[in-house]
């Protein structure tokens, strides 16, 4: 899905999109980051 999203805004061409993009991605990749931080939280419990 987010790479289908790139692959629009990279043939628009506008570079106000892709910075959009740029944010939505490190917006993802951060979200990502927590959740496998708090999976391992949650591993090291036992």
């Amino acid at each position: 899905m987010i790479l289908s999203e790139i692959n629009v805004f990279a043939k628009d061409g506008s570079s106000e999109d892709i910075c959009e993009v740029a944010i939505f991605i490190d917006a993802v990749s951060q979200e990502l980051h927590g959740l496998a931080f708090l999976s391992e939280e949650l591993l090291d419990r036992d």
